[in-house]
C-alpha cells in the first residue's frame, strides 16, 4: 500500500504499486481522505479514513506501473487517495497474477466451515432467550418504529420549539380520551423518578387497585414499558392496543394539520388505551423527557410528584438547573396536589414558586433521617422508625 500525499500543484492523484509480470488489468480501490494513514497501516480497518470516501477502479499500465483513474483535485487543494486492495481478473488458466513469488513452505491456509442460520422453530429461543415474536406482535412493532422517533435524533433536529401537545391531544381524542377513565398519578424529575413510580405501584397494587405503570426505556422487549398488575402487556393485548390507535395514527398523519404523530406519542396512547380495555383505576405514568412539553402532559392526572432535579438533557431543557426545574414543573395543575422530593435551594425556590402560579398544592414530603446501618426514619405527619428498603441508591429511599 502505498500513500499518494497531498500534492502541492493541480495535477491528478497517482498511487503506483509494482505490476504483475503477465501485464494484466487489476481493479484497485482507492479511498479518499484528508489524513494520510500512519506508517505501518496495514488496511482501511486500522485507519479509517476521513468522511469524505470514495471507491473507483484503477487502470494499469503493464510496463509503467499503476496509475489509478482518479479525478483531478478541486481549487481548495488536494485531497489524498489511499489504495487499499488490488484484485486480478482471471484470464487463462493457469496463469499467476500474483505478484509474490510462490512459497512452498508456506502451509495450506485454513478455511472455516460456512456459517449455518440457525432455525428456532416455532417454540425456539430467540437471541435474547425469550420466545420467538408472533407475526402480528412483530408487525405492530414495526408500525411503532415506522413513525418518527425524537429518541433516536440528536437536538439538532428537534429543539423546545418543535415539541408541542396538540398532536397528542387530537389523537386522544379521536380515539375517543381514554385517560378520562383512568386517575393519573404523573412523575417527572431526572433522578429516581423510575424507581419512585414502580414503588408507587407496588403500594399501590398492595392495596388491592388493578394499576398500570407507563415507563421507559426498556432493557428487552418494548412490553415492558407498559405494565398491568406488575406484568407486561401480553402481546394480544400490545396487538390489540396497536390495532385500535392505527387507523386514528393514519389519517392524522396523512392530514396536513399540525405535526404527524411520532413513535412516543403513538405509544402512549397504545398504553391508555390498554389500561383502559384491561380496566386499570390508577396509572402510574412516568415523563419522558422534561415535563411541560412531553406528551404525558396532555393528561389530567389526580396527583403530581416532581424526584430530584439535576442537570438532564442540558441541549433541551437549559444549562442551568433553574431552567431545567422550570421545565419538570410543567406538570403542576391547577388544584391538583404535588409533592417535591428534596431539593437544592434554587431549585426548591423554583418549584415553590410555579406551584402558587398555577395553584397547586404542595404536600410536605417527609424527612429522612438515616441511621446508618441501612435503616433509617420518616418525621411527616406520622413518624416511622427503623425503616429498610431492598434498595441500594440513596435517592430511592
Amino acid at each position: 500500500m502505498v500513500w499518494s500525499g497531498a500534492c502541492a500543484k493541480p495535477g491528478p492523484q497517482v498511487i503506483r504499486t509494482p505490476g504483475p509480470s503477465c501485464g494484466c488489468t487489476p481493479l484497485c480501490t482507492v479511498a479518499r481522505g484528508s489524513r494520510a494513514p500512519p506508517v505501518g497501516s496495514a488496511s482501511i480497518r486500522s485507519w479509517p479514513p476521513s468522511p469524505a470516501f470514495r471507491m473507483r477502479p484503477c487502470s494499469w499500465g503493464a510496463t509503467t506501473g499503476s496509475r489509478c483513474g482518479v479525478s483531478r483535485p478541486g481549487e481548495s487543494g488536494c485531497q489524498g487517495f489511499w489504495l487499499t486492495s488490488c484484485r486480478w481478473p482471471s484470464t487463462a488458466a493457469g496463469t499467476d497474477h500474483s505478484p509474490l513469488p510462490p512459497s512452498e513452505d508456506m502451509p495450506p491456509r485454513k478455511t472455516k466451515p460456512p456459517l449455518r442460520r440457525r432455525s428456532n422453530g416455532p417454540a425456539g429461543p430467540n437471541h435474547h432467550g425469550s420466545p420467538p415474536m408472533d407475526a402480528p406482535y412483530s408487525d405492530a412493532l414495526a408500525y411503532l418504529h415506522s413513525l418518527i422517533d425524537f429518541e433516536k435524533l440528536g437536538a439538532v433536529y428537534f429543539g423546545r420549539d418543535r415539541f408541542q401537545l396538540a398532536t397528542v391531544r387530537r389523537l386522544l381524542a379521536a380515539l375517543g380520551e381514554p385517560q378520562t377513565r383512568l386517575r393519573i398519578v404523573h412523575i417527572a424529575g431526572t433522578k429516581g423518578k423510575g424507581s419512585t413510580a414502580a414503588i408507587l405501584d407496588s403500594i399501590l397494587r398492595a392495596g388491592g387497585l388493578r394499576v398500570g405503570l407507563f415507563t421507559q426505556p426498556h432493557l428487552v422487549d418494548m412490553r415492558e414499558r407498559t405494565r398491568v398488575d406488575g406484568r407486561p402487556l401480553t402481546e394480544a393485548d400490545f396487538v390489540a392496543a396497536v390495532a385500535a390507535i392505527r387507523p386514528e395514527v393514519d389519517r392524522l398523519n396523512a392530514g396536513s394539520e399540525g405535526e404527524p404523530v411520532t413513535f412516543y406519542e403513538a405509544h402512549l396512547a397504545a398504553a391508555l388505551t390498554a389500561f383502559a380495555a384491561r380496566g386499570v383505576e390508577v396509572a402510574v405514568m412516568e415523563t419522558g423527557l422534561g415535563g411541560r412539553l412531553d406528551a404525558t402532559n396532555a393528561l389530567s392526572p389526580i396527583a403530581t410528584a416532581i424526584t430530584r432535579i439535576d442537570y438532564d438533557h442540558t441541549d433541551i431543557l437549559g444549562e442551568r438547573l433553574e431552567d431545567i426545574a422550570r421545565e419538570k414543573a410543567g406538570i403542576l395543575k391547577p388544584g391538583v396536589p404535588c409533592v417535591f422530593a428534596p431539593q437544592a435551594p434554587e431549585v426548591a425556590e423554583v418549584l415553590r414558586q410555579q406551584a402558587a402560579a398555577v395553584g397547586a398544592p404542595v404536600r410536605p414530603c417527609p424527612e429522612v433521617i438515616e441511621r446508618g446501618d441501612g435503616s433509617f426514619d420518616l418525621r411527616g405527619a406520622r413518624p416511622y422508625e427503623g425503616l429498610r428498603l431492598p434498595l441500594a441508591g440513596r435517592h430511592q429511599r
